[in-house]
């Protein structure tokens, strides 16, 4: 038999149920090469020391297992293949080595992140694994991300104003619009009117220069009276003569 060990790195949401049917599916991978699997350990969540498919943290899990020796050669491509068909968006890294036949079974792994929030924190466990650098880098990517929101926020809002402004301004242009085109009507009667009434009085004048008075049937009869008169004194001063002249004789 030769022993074996395989190290998972998996997402940082996996779960309980995904990480027993992960840990079954392993196992019988390994009976398929007629060998068995001695433990299963569940190391914990860990800071990365870079993103792995954009993910900042990630959880580990150990393996150790024997197999029959026929299947040694083979046994590395198998369990990458394996896990990259069944398991590509749960376990994001894995690697197999062998060990020593004497290997002791107990090893030493370095503090997860759940052991170190119970003992004194997230920084204290970067600090006792000399990963500072990577806390501040983290610090500076948050102090980052926190004046990018700041600054799209402060956007965001210049733009409602802008608009808002913008809305009003379109508002007032659109009320002055209106009323314009409803004086403008008032307006245009109002000068159709005086120039009627101009072209009235002008013709008014026109008429009374040029068009003369008609006499009424009063001033006609007064008028054919004064030239009666005469005729009728012409010939009551006539009779008068002829009476004179016959009583000479």
């Amino acid at each position: 038999m030769v022993r074996y060990e395989t190290l998972f790195l998996s997402v940082p949401e996996i779960t309980t149920a995904e990480q027993e049917k992960l840990e079954r599916d392993f196992a019988a991978l390994i009976e398929t090469k007629q060998g068995k699997v001695k433990s299963f350990d569940r190391w914990g969540k860990y800071l990365l020391a870079y993103p792995v498919r954009k993910n900042d943290y990630g959880v580990y899990y150990l393996a150790r297992f024997d197999i029959d020796s026929e299947y040694e050669g083979n046994i590395h491509t198998d369990i990458t293949t394996y896990f990259k068909l069944r398991y590509s968006e749960l376990v994001m890294r894995l690697m197999t080595s062998s060990l020593d036949e004497d290997a002791p079974s107990e090893y030493k792994r370095p503090q997860s992140l759940d052991e170190s929030i119970e003992g004194g924190g997230v920084d204290k466990f970067i600090k006792d694994n000399k990963m500072d650098d990577i806390l501040k880098s983290s610090q500076q990517s948050a102090a980052s991300e926190t004046s990018d929101v700041s600054a799209k926020s402060e956007a965001v809002e210049q733009d409602s104003s802008d608009q808002t402004v913008e809305q009003s301004e379109e508002s007032a242009t659109k009320e002055t619009e209106a009323v314009v085109v409803e004086e403008q009507p008032a307006v245009e009667v109002e000068k159709v009117v005086e120039e009627v009434v101009a072209v009235k009085e002008v013709a008014a004048k026109k008429e009374k220069v040029v068009s003369p008075v008609k006499p009424s049937k009063k001033q006609e009869v007064s008028d054919s009276k004064k030239e009666e008169t005469p005729v009728a004194d012409a010939v009551d001063k006539t009779d008068e003569d002829t009476t004179q002249d016959q009583e000479k004789a």
